[in-house]
């Protein structure tokens, strides 16, 4: 009697939450993809502006290496998202432990930019 209560109760949270939890994964999605592509386009932007100001094709790799670094990023962080939507429609247990892992992801692609940027990787070597 017990376990079947709690097996209703944890099933009925899952339906009433379902809403709340589809709307915040996709409205990160959605922040995230449009954040990302705003920082490509003023990339891109200042990228040829510089070009067409120095007259040089080889002007702003500088502004390219690090829009590449971003991206990844920002690759990494919407895969983690994404996985953990699926999770939670088909594995609660595994959306669970995706949703204890997610902050952890996120840290280490913030690392691996300061990691890239502290190593020089974004400069052009001569």
């Amino acid at each position: 009697m017990i376990c079947n209560t709690w097996r209703e109760t944890v099933f009925n949270f899952y339906d009433v939450s379902n809403t709340s939890v589809n709307v915040n994964f996709v409205s990160s999605l959605i922040i995230n993809i449009y954040s990302t592509g705003m920082i490509i386009f003023e990339m891109g932007r200042t990228s040829r502006a510089i070009r067409t100001i120095a007259r040089s094709r080889s002007s702003g790799k500088g502004l390219r290496k690090v829009l590449a670094i971003i991206i990844e990023s920002a690759a990494l962080q919407t895969t983690m998202t994404i996985s953990n939507l699926i999770a939670f429609h088909y594995n609660p247990a595994l959306s669970s432990a995706l949703t204890a892992l997610q902050p952890l992801v996120f840290g280490i692609s913030i690392c691996l930019i300061h990691m890239r940027v502290g190593l020089g990787w974004t400069t052009e070597r001569n």
